[in-house]
């Protein structure tokens, strides 16, 4: 779909009160179908995996860099970022 978008949101749910709010939201890469989006740190994670693209935002809606694979008959269907921050080596 030429020009299409998909969307990120962000909702803060209060389960006591039986109350939601979409506290933020923002067009990314178009996905029909297969896609992920994570929060880490102060970035955000999304992968649109019927384009094979993926990226990562700011909190402000930033894209820092963005990644698109050499398409076949596969697609990305999730993307995680790790710091591995204490996994290899001691500090």
């Amino acid at each position: 779909m030429a020009n299409a978008s998909s969307y990120y949101y962000k909702y803060l749910v209060d389960e006591n009160a039986g109350t939601y709010e979409l506290v933020k939201s923002f067009a990314v890469p178009y996905s029909s179908f297969i896609s992920s989006v994570q929060e880490i740190g102060d970035t955000i994670v999304v992968d649109s995996g019927g384009q094979g693209i993926f990226g990562e935002y700011t909190q402000d809606e930033t894209l820092l860099k963005q990644f698109k694979m050499k398409m076949n008959k596969y697609m990305i269907y999730r993307v995680y970022k790790y710091d591995f921050d204490g996994f290899y080596f001691n500090k």
